[in-house]
């Protein structure tokens, strides 16, 4: 028995051969299905999608238009694009829709008329669509038209259908089946000339596998198979009537539903026939095939030069007629051979002198002996091969389809290949048939049970333990979800796995959600602690990292930023409270804008001043450079400010910034539980403090200590200012003024940083009359300034009082 999976819709013209026969290829596969002894089934498809309409035709107007341009084609399939537009009054899409799709839509129409034709019982030939489907005078008119395809090809479609329903059974009342939609069969020819048909669409899942097929449609009251169980049924010489009951029992397969998994046999080595043959290429027949052909042309050959030979060398006995009589064929064959010996020179003997006739004689007496011996070695190998051929064949199911690599439009990804040939699957339906092999999916109420089961117990183990803990346990039983599901396939079950998976992990992430629940807890707990006074950067890493943050107290190197508003006073006498506090809050805003832009923790608004810390969370090598960047951009930013309130009449505002870095202790201080501050306390934030207030006795605006310049960047600029002991500092420090971002100073801050690196150099060496000229060299340069005035009169104290020199400068309150 034969199965063809190659779908036969389209005819081939005839052909003209190089002798000029007429060959018409249809006609010859036709007739040669007819005469195969074996059974055929051939292939046909279901196409869906083209009966369904788009969302242009839905709706009562989208109806209404379909079926004016359905009953325009129905009168005359001639019209264009145009002339339906026209006539149906379609604009915008739907007449583009018409425009692009015109010949689908025919096509459909006469399909439609063709089958209205065979509702009628009457018969569908082009004549009769013509008829039907153009108005008197064109039919007469018009002998071919580009329609005239369309219509053509529906009368081939309605034809091969009704050769079909001879073959297949009707539906049973009250049964469903899945709608076939239009049938796209074999040619007429191929479909009167098979023994069945059977339907090869696939049913790919949304992942593009093919794991189920569908095993029959319905279509107009007719059930039509897959074409895999088609010929499983043909094999078996199943009544065509069983392939419409319910459920479906064709040889061993017992289906309740009109769909199936594809059931690959288990590979048994111990047997050699797994219900599936190996593949056998096409090639091996056809060079068979091919053969056989050389094989009866050598013998063609060979009995009409044994005639020839017949008519020259045995004519006294026998005549040419003889031969073709099987019992004197033999004696005119050992006569032959006779003459072969005696005429025939042995090897290396002397020709005697012949005649032209009689060396021609010769010629073909041997050409006869070759052709003999050829022709009997070809038919003992061929024989050979048609035995081994026919030993795997003969009796079985033999399915014809594609499977080389060069072939992209029957290939499918699937449990046992990425490109699986679409025949395959067919002979895995026929397998399952004609052995009673079936993957069958597990139950509905068995597989919630098998949820309800892994979902109780991971819910079980979960609540016992930590949020970590159970996402192991839950990792567990999800391989024992696979080792069941494996278990279960041993037994011919396919389980679901995604449901069970889903009970086990909707259990663990319980558990995750009572930790989140907890850790929402301890953020909105921080959130409260440090929401109203940080950035909203650093707050996010403090709900981002909660455990790296500790409220007991903790030494850390921290950056602390100390700065005040000077001139605020005489302004705000000035103005009333409301817009004394407003420009104090615009104040705050901008200087709040730039250092938590600059990741800051902005810890403290103090009247007009600010107390920021770097470091206070986690160590950053940047802090340094951050915090000194932040001062330079908060005296810019200060500018502005100042240059509107100048502009008002009210006088400059201007700000003193003081920066140290050092050991200090993070914590939370105050009277707890609700009166707490985060904040840095120690000699550092101390210092810092100091350093703001030093800048009224130097003049300057940015002073930060030894340990800050020691770790800025050298695209940082400073001015030194020697080693300061400051108000309420025991203990002396390097003192420097930022000055501004490399690049950016102007020339005269440059002559004053390396004017007034002498001085402090000539000071701190005890110098004293040295570093007087060099501060006097800076105030004919620069102009007197606190910072120049503040060591001179140091140095003319010690010079009248002639103590020894000291590198420390003490400054004084003032």
């Amino acid at each position: 028995m034969i199965l063809l999976d190659i779908i036969l819709t389209d005819p081939q013209d005839p052909e003209y051969l190089a002798d000029g026969t007429l060959v018409d290829h249809d006609a010859i596969l036709a007739e040669t299905l007819g005469k195969v002894p074996a059974k055929t089934v051939l292939a046909a498809s279901v196409d869906t999608e083209s009966m369904r309409l788009g969302a242009l035709w839905q709706g009562a107007e989208g109806r209404r238009k379909w079926d004016e341009v359905r009953a325009l084609l129905k009168k005359d399939i001639t019209l264009d694009d145009e002339e339906i537009s026209r006539e149906a009054r379609l604009t915008g899409p739907r007449a583009a829709r018409v425009q692009g799709r015109l010949l689908a839509i025919k096509a459909l129409v006469a399909r439609e008329v063709a089958e209205e034709l065979r509702r009628e019982g009457r018969p569908c030939t082009e004549e009769e669509l013509r008829a039907r489907m153009l108005p008197p005078e064109k039919n007469a008119r018009l002998k071919d038209f580009p329609s005239l395809r369309v219509i053509q090809a529906a009368v081939r479609n309605t034809q091969a259908l009704q050769a079909m329903e001879a073959k297949l059974p009707r539906a049973r009342a009250g049964q469903h089946y899945p709608g076939a939609g239009m049938v796209v069969p074999p040619l007429p020819a191929f479909a009167r000339a098979a023994s069945a048909v059977g339907v090869v669409n696939s049913m790919q899942d949304s992942d593009g596998q093919l794991r189920r097929l569908l095993v029959r449609w319905e279509a107009d009251g007719t059930v039509l198979p897959q074409l895999g169980l088609a010929a499983a049924a043909v094999y078996l010489d199943t009544p065509r009537e069983a392939l419409a009951d319910a459920p479906l029992a064709i040889g061993d397969l017992r289906l309740e539903g009109d769909e199936m998994l594809l059931s690959w046999p288990r590979i048994d080595p111990s047997r050699v026939d797994l219900g599936l043959h190996p593949q056998i290429s096409l090639g091996r027949v056809i060079d068979l095939k091919r053969a056989q052909t050389r094989l009866d042309a050598q013998e063609e050959e060979r009995d009409a030069l044994a005639r020839e030979l017949v008519a020259v060398l045995l004519a006294d006995r026998f005549t040419p007629e003889d031969y073709g009589d099987p019992e004197r064929r033999r004696e005119i064959e050992t006569e032959l051979l006779s003459e072969a010996d005696f005429r025939i020179p042995d090897e290396g003997a002397e020709e005697r002198e012949q005649k032209e006739e009689d060396r021609e004689m010769l010629r073909r007496l041997r050409r006869w002996l070759r052709l003999r011996e050829e022709a009997a070695a070809a038919g003992k190998e061929l024989a050979r091969a048609r035995a081994q051929l026919e030993g795997v064949i003969r009796g079985r199911l033999v399915l014809v389809g594609w499977n080389a690599t060069g072939n992209f439009g029957d290939f499918y990804p699937t449990a046992a290949s990425e490109r699986t040939p679409g025949v395959v699957a067919h002979a895995i339906v026929a397998n399952s048939a004609l052995t009673g092999y079936v993957v069958r999916p597990l139950g509905a109420w068995p597989a919630a049970a098998l949820t309800l089961v892994l979902g109780a117990a991971a819910a079980f183990l979960a609540a016992a333990t930590g949020p970590r803990l159970s996402f192991l346990l839950a990792l567990l039983l999800a391989l024992l979800a696979f080792a069941a599901a494996i278990g279960l396939f041993a037994l011919r079950i396919v389980a679901p796995l995604s449901t069970p998976l889903t009970g086990i992990f909707v259990s663990w992430a319980g558990v995750v959600t009572m930790s989140a629940v907890q850790q929402l807890r301890e953020k909105a707990q921080l959130r409260k602690q440090f929401g109203a006074r940080i950035s909203p950067q650093l707050f996010k890493y403090l709900i981002d990292h909660p455990d790296q943050v500790s409220l007991e107290g903790e030494e850390k190197e921290v950056t602390c930023f100390f700065s005040d508003l000077a001139g605020f006073t005489s302004i705000s006498e000035k103005l009333d409270s409301r817009q004394t506090v407003a420009l104090l809050n615009r104040y705050m805003a901008a200087m709040n804008d730039e250092l938590t832009r600059r990741e800051a923790y902005v810890n403290k608004f103090l009247g007009d001043g600010i107390m920021a810390v770097w470091g206070a969370f986690a160590s950053d090598p940047r802090q340094v450079e951050l915090a000194c960047r932040a001062a330079l951009a908060c005296v810019n930013r200060l500018e502005g400010i100042t240059a509107e309130l100048e502009a008002n009449g009210l006088p400059r505002l201007s700000m003193r910034v003081g920066i140290a870095t050092g050991v200090g202790t993070v914590g939370d201080c105050g009277a707890p539980p609700e009166l707490r501050d985060y904040t840095v306390i120690g000699d550092t934030a101390n210092l810092a403090a100091r350093l703001e207030s030093a800048n009224k006795q130097f003049g300057t605006r940015i002073l930060v200590d030894g340990r800050t310049k020691d770790l800025l960047p050298d695209t940082l600029l400073t001015r030194p200012l020697g080693h300061v002991a400051v108000v309420g500092q025991e203990h002396a420090t390097d003192l420097h003024e930022l000055v501004a971002e490399r690049g950016r100073e102007t020339p005269e801050q440059r002559d004053l940083i390396e004017r007034t690196a002498r001085a402090i150099e000539r000071f701190r060496a005890g110098d004293l009359e040295g570093a007087s000229g060099a501060w006097r060299g800076i105030v004919a340069a620069h102009g007197p300034s606190p910072a120049a005035d503040l060591y001179l009169a140091e140095i003319e104290a010690r010079l009248a009082a002639r103590t020894p020199a000291e590198p420390i400068l003490r400054l004084s309150k003032k």
